[in-house]
C-alpha cells in the first residue's frame, strides 16, 4: 500500500479522550463541512481534533492545543 493510501486510511481514525478508537460514523456525525471553489469537504470536528491531540502527547500537538482550545471557547461563548 502506498503512503497516500495509508495516510487516508489513518485519517478516518481518531482516538478519543478515553483512548478508544472513535468509529468513523461518530466522526462524520460531528464533522464540519467546509465549502470552497465549488467543493465541499468534511473535516473532523474541533472537539475531536482537541481530544486526539491531547491523547497523542506529541510536542507539536501540545503546541497547537492552546489555540485550538481558544477557538473552542470562542465558539462556545454563544451557546446556551
Amino acid at each position: 500500500m502506498d503512503d497516500r493510501r495509508r495516510s487516508l486510511r489513518r485519517a478516518g481514525r481518531l482516538e478519543g479522550a478515553d483512548g478508544r478508537l472513535v468509529p468513523y460514523e461518530e466522526l462524520v456525525e460531528r464533522a464540519a463541512v467546509v465549502e470552497g471553489r465549488g467543493v465541499a469537504i468534511r473535516i473532523a470536528g474541533l472537539d475531536d481534533v482537541i481530544a486526539a491531540k491531547e491523547r497523542a502527547g506529541r510536542p507539536k500537538d501540545a503546541e497547537a492545543l492552546p489555540e485550538l482550545r481558544a477557538l473552542r471557547d470562542h465558539r462556545d461563548k454563544g451557546r446556551p
